[in-house]
């Protein structure tokens, strides 16, 4: 029977579609404190990524890793 045939594709495509889906990973929350001088503190919270991305609760650990691998030291 083609109709139920075409069920059982699809079926089956859906089944393999939800195992493809990626897993949603933790979301992570950190806080950045920086101890300078009042004016590179101000232009350092202005301009690194990693401060402006604290805010935001979708972060994950690889997201995090990454921004404090792109920071500089």
């Amino acid at each position: 029977m083609p109709t139920r045939d075409c069920l059982r594709e699809f079926v089956a495509l859906a089944a393999s579609l939800l195992i493809a889906l990626p897993v949603a990973a933790e979301t992570i929350s950190y806080r950045v404190e920086i101890e300078a001088p009042d004016n590179l503190a101000a232009a350092l919270r202005d301009n690194l990524d990693i401060v402006s991305w604290a805010g935001r609760d979708d972060v994950d650990e690889e997201q995090l890793r990454q921004l404090v691998k792109t920071a500089p030291d």
